[in-house]
C-alpha cells in the first residue's frame, strides 16, 4: 500500500537523522489520506513524528503546532502531552506548561504511574512554586529526587540540565521559604555532594545557616560561594551579604 510504504519511507529518514526529508515523507502520508487507512493508529500518528523532529530539532513552536494537531486524533497520547510540556517549558511559557503536564498526570494516572519520570515531576514542582504551593513543590521534589538516577524510569533522560535545575536546590529553597531551615540545609548538602563548588548551592547555605543564627558557619560557605562565583552581578550579591554578615558579627561581639 502506498500509504503505509510512504510512512516507513519516512520514518526511516527520521532514524537516519534526514529530518528534511522524513518531514516531507510524513507531510505526504497526511496528503495523501494516511489518517483516513488502516494504518493510521496513535503509534504511526506522521502529525506526532513531524512533532518529534521539530522538537529534536529545538523547533518548539513547530512542535507545538504539530503536536496540537495530532491531539486532534489521540487526545490522551501522555507522550504528546509530555512533549508539549517540554516545548513550553523551553519556550518559557508557563501557562502552556501548566496546561499540559496538568494534562499529562490525568492521563497517566488512568494508566501505569511508571509512565511519569523526572522531567515531569520537575516540571509540576516548577509550576507549584509559580503558584505558591510551596509544600506540593517539595513533595514533587522528593519524588524526583528517588527516582533521579533511575534512567529506566525516564522517558527523556537527558532533557534537564540537573546541575542547574537540580531538585534538591529547588527543595532546599522551598524548606527555607516555609521556615524550616534545617531541613533547608540538609537538601543543599546533596546538591554539594556531587556539585562541591556550586556557587549558589554555596549561597543559599550560608543564607540558612544565617536564618538559623549559625553565624561562623554562614561566614565560611559565602566566603566559598565568592571564591568559586564566575557570574559578576551573582558576586556581588555575595559581598554585600558577607558584609552584611560581617557587621552583624561585630555588632553582636560588642553586647
Amino acid at each position: 500500500d502506498i500509504k503505509h510504504l510512504l510512512w516507513l519511507k519516512a520514518f526511516g529518514c527520521f532514524a537516519e537523522g534526514e529530518y528534511d526529508k522524513a518531514i516531507s515523507n510524513f507531510s505526504k502520508c497526511i496528503d495523501n489520506g494516511y489518517i483516513n487507512s488502516a494504518y493510521f493508529k496513535e503509534e504511526t500518528d506522521p502529525f506526532y513524528w513531524i512533532g518529534i523532529i521539530n522538537f529534536v530539532s529545538n523547533d518548539f513552536k513547530s512542535a507545538i503546532s504539530s503536536f496540537k494537531e495530532s491531539l486532534n486524533y489521540y487526545s490522551e497520547n501522555h507522550t504528546t502531552l509530555y512533549h508539549l510540556a517540554c516545548c513550553n517549558f523551553e519556550l518559557r511559557d508557563l501557562n502552556g506548561l501548566k496546561k499540559y503536564i496538568t494534562k499529562f498526570f490525568n492521563s497517566v494516572s488512568q494508566k501505569d504511574k511508571s509512565l511519569i519520570n523526572s522531567t515531569a515531576l520537575f516540571f509540576r514542582g516548577y509550576c507549584f512554586e509559580f503558584d505558591n504551593k510551596l509544600q506540593l513543590a517539595a513533595n514533587d521534589f522528593s519524588k524526583l529526587l528517588k527516582m533521579e538516577f533511575r534512567k529506566g524510569n525516564n522517558l527523556d533522560d537527558d532533557f534537564l540540565d540537573f546541575e542547574e535545575n537540580n531538585p534538591s536546590l529547588l527543595r532546599g529553597k522551598y524548606y527555607y521559604e516555609l521556615g524550616i531551615g534545617e531541613l533547608a540545609i540538609d537538601e543543599t548538602d546533596l546538591v554539594l555532594r556531587y556539585f562541591p563548588f556550586d556557587a549558589q548551592a554555596l549561597f543559599n547555605k550560608a543564607l540558612y545557616h544565617r536564618k538559623l543564627n549559625q553565624l561562623q558557619d554562614s561566614f565560611k560557605k559565602i566566603s566559598l560561594a565568592i571564591d568559586n562565583c564566575t557570574d559578576e552581578s551573582s558576586k556581588k550579591i555575595f559581598i554585600e551579604f558577607k558584609n552584611e554578615l560581617i557587621k552583624k558579627q561585630w555588632n553582636l561581639a560588642l553586647l
